[in-house]
This record gives C-alpha cells, sequence and structure tokens, in this order.
C-alpha cells in the first residue's frame, strides 16, 4: 500500500464544459486513485476545477493523463497542472491555489429602505445605545 504524502493535487484549467458538475470531474479523475475534495468554481466565461488526490502519485499521473490529452469531458481535452500543499496535514488544512485571473463573485443583499418598525437602529440597541 501506498503511504500519504504531501497534500497533492489537480488544478484543471482548461477543457472543462460550462455547466460541468464535481461529480462529473471526480468520476473521469477516480481511475488514477482516491480523490479525497473535488470543486468546480465556474463564471460566464470559464470554469477551473480543483482535485485533491489522497496519494501524490494519483496526482501525478492525473497531470501526466491531462498533459497528453487522454482524460476527456464532452468530448474535450481537459488540461491541467499539478499543486502540492503542506507535508503535515495534522497543522495547516491545504487548499488548492486561486486561479490567477479569476473574476471575483459579488453577493448581493437586498435592504428594505425603511426601517423595522420599532427599532431605529438594530446596532445601537445592541450596544446599550438608544433604540426607537
Amino acid at each position: 500500500m501506498t503511504a500519504r504524502s504531501a497534500t497533492c493535487g489537480l488544478e484543471v484549467t482548461s477543457g472543462l464544459p460550462q455547466g460541468v458538475t464535481r461529480f462529473t470531474l471526480r468520476s473521469r479523475l477516480e481511475a488514477f486513485g482516491p480523490i479525497d475534495a473535488c470543486w468546480v468554481i465556474g463564471t460566464e466565461d470559464r470554469s477551473v476545477g480543483y482535485v485533491r488526490f489522497q496519494f501524490s502519485a494519483s496526482a501525478r499521473a492525473a497531470a501526466a493523463a491531462c498533459g497528453r490529452g487522454e482524460v476527456r469531458i464532452s468530448d474535450s481535452a481537459i488540461g491541467g497542472q499539478l499543486w502540492e500543499g503542506p507535508q503535515n496535514r495534522s497543522t495547516a488544512v491545504a487548499e488548492p491555489p486561486s486561479p490567477s485571473d479569476a473574476t471575483r463573485s459579488v453577493i448581493l443583499v437586498s435592504r428594505s429602505s425603511r426601517p423595522r418598525e420599532g427599532c431605529r437602529s438594530w446596532s445601537r440597541r445592541r450596544r446599550g445605545g438608544e433604540g426607537r
């Protein structure tokens, strides 16, 4: 049995079709070894996938196969690059590298233009100040 080594994964940077799910990506890459986590971050323009393998040898094999164009999703060859995290998993949580040109997501929170009845300022009342 292969021992676990440094946290290692694959950043899928090209070839992911629009609307691909993490389950589809995971099913294509599980052939190279057990996967700890898999997620896809998508924008209107492009999607980036991150796959964290249990063993670094699995991640290296997947990266090599992607480099040769052997891994396909919806008739599109996916391409990616290898990333490695810290050696000690108990003291640090490895996160995948963020894409260099990713667009930021904006969350809009709607708020009524009139204050809630009976309370002029929620924060003022919480601090012990005068409400309404």
